[in-house]
Formats: structure tokens, sequence, C-alpha cells
């Protein structure tokens, strides 16, 4: 059984509104986790919901700075008339949020997470991605540990070759003193 054309318009049924909602987010969320690994590229994915509620992705450690980075292009592109620190409306005479707007609401999804009238699908969906941030997490954690160590063998290797050099320096002046 082949899949049929799907007409785009809004789905009617507050129900199937919402199953549709659940599977598509999980879909494009999922594209943009295949697009980030496979290109080896920055994605950062917003989307929110009917209800306001923030669903995110981000293939990297910090969705702030993706945002960041953003801003900055946009600026650099349009200059500064065309993001700034107040709402604007687009040609359509809709609210564009600006990226400082964005970032408290993202900051605030993230610090309380309500998960109380979340269905099983969007459950599961909010423990895989913990468990992809835990894994970001110790990833980056790891790396930072191996870094210390490396940089503090360095330092420990240079801090004997300096003490066997005052070594070098005081010992004939001991047998001077004898």
């Amino acid at each position: 059984m082949g899949r049929r054309k799907v007409e785009i318009k809004k789905i009617e049924d507050k129900n199937s509104r919402q199953v549709t909602f659940s599977k598509r987010r999980s879909g494009l969320m999922k594209k943009a986790k295949e697009l980030s690994v496979l290109c080896d590229v920055d994605v950062a994915v917003l989307i929110f919901s009917g209800r306001g509620k923030l669903y995110d992705f981000c293939s990297t450690n910090s969705l702030a700075k993706i945002l960041q980075r953003y801003h900055n292009y946009a600026e650099a592109e349009d200059g500064p008339a065309r993001i700034s620190g107040v709402e604007k409306r687009n040609p359509e005479g809709r609210n564009v949020v600006t990226i400082r707007k964005l970032l408290e609401k993202v900051e605030r999804d993230l610090e309380e997470p309500d998960v109380d009238h979340l269905n099983l699908s969007e459950l599961v969906q909010l423990e895989e991605q913990l468990e992809d941030a835990l894994i970001q997490t110790r990833s980056r954690k790891t790396r930072l540990l191996m870094e210390s160590i490396t940089s503090l063998s360095e330092v420990e290797k240079m801090l004997r070759e300096e003490n066997k050099l005052l070594q070098n320096k005081v010992h004939p002046m001991r047998r001077g003193m004898t």
C-alpha cells in the first residue's frame, strides 16, 4: 500500500492534529539529527506547539551559541536594522521574536520542564533527548578531562625538568660549602 498525497491545510480534528504534530515533530527532529551527523553541520530546530510549549533540537552543546551565530550572521548580512533588541513586524504583519527573547524562552523552558501534561510518545521523545544530552555531556566532560590531564602532564614534565636543573645548580654549590 503506497502513501497518498496529503493536502496541506489545518487539521480540524484536535486529536488528529495533535497526533500529526507529534509524529511530524519527531520526524523533523530525526531529520535534523541525521543532517547534523551525516554532513557534520550545526543544526538548531525550535518548534512552539499550539499551546506555546517549546520543543528544540541542537546538534552542539549550546543552542545559545548557534542562535548567537545566527544573530551575528543576520546583522552582517542585513545590517543592524534587521535585528534589534525589540520585536519587529515582518511584511505579513506577524511579530518576529528577537534572539534575546527566544533565548530567554528556551532557558525558561529548559529550567522548568513540565512533564505532567505530556503524552506517552512525547515522554519517550523527551527521554531520548535527555539520553542524547547526557551522552553529549559525558563526551564533553571526558574530552575536557583528557585535555586537563594532558595539560597537567605537560606542566608536571616541565616542573620535573626545572627541578632537575635547579638540583644540578645547587649540587655543586653544596660541595663547595663542605
